[in-house]
């Protein structure tokens, strides 16, 4: 009802046929109810879909060559069928390989993440131990001399750089071995500097 379809009587079809859009055969009749002979005295001003699903046939298949006919049974219904499913897996497996390229991003950002926040404990470490040896150079200095703003913008710009020096190589190690998938190695790092 849903596509506003009708049974009909046997007796009707050929009222019915030339204002129809779908016809589906599926009798139990052991030979054609729709001939091409038949079809051939019908003016078909419209297309007109065919669908066949009776075993043995109900139509003839020579009727898929008058014009304004097309003509489907089981065997082109099951190849139609076959031919999505073919498309459907192809497009599983192109879903498929982006999900795993999308899942190796996701991975790999986590593992910088990872390292990152290993670094960055690292660094907040290091800081503190630069600030409390910067404090106790500045007022040994102080207490030998004068000594101002000038000089201790050189002692943090000589800390600053030797810790960036020192944490450079070290911190390139733990990216690349993070991306490599080396847990272990984080751990061990947070462990030898008790992060």
């Amino acid at each position: 009802r849903e596509l506003d379809g009708k049974a009909i009587y046997f007796e009707e079809i050929m009222d019915y046929i030339p204002q129809s859009d779908v016809i589906i055969s599926a009798t139990a009749a052991p030979h054609f109810i729709i001939t091409t002979k038949m079809m051939q005295g019908i003016k078909l001003d419209k297309k007109i879909l065919l669908i066949d699903i009776a075993a043995p046939r109900d139509i003839e298949e020579s009727v898929a060559e008058i014009p304004n006919i097309e003509l489907h049974n089981i065997d082109s219904l099951r190849s139609i069928r076959d031919a999505n499913l073919e498309k459907r897996k192809a497009e599983a497996k192109k879903v498929e390989r982006i999900v795993e390229e999308e899942l190796k991003l996701l991975e790999k950002s986590y593992k910088q993440q990872r390292a990152d926040g290993v670094i960055s404990s690292l660094y907040s470490q290091v800081e503190k131990i630069r600030i409390q040896e910067r404090e106790k150079a500045i007022n040994r200095l102080r207490s030998i001399g004068e000594f101002g703003e000038d000089q201790i913008e050189i002692i943090d710009d000589l800390t600053n750089s030797l810790v960036n020096k020192i944490l450079a190589q070290p911190t390139k190690s733990l990216r690349e071995e993070a991306e490599n998938g080396k847990e272990d190695f984080l751990q061990s790092i947070s462990k030898l500097f008790r992060l």
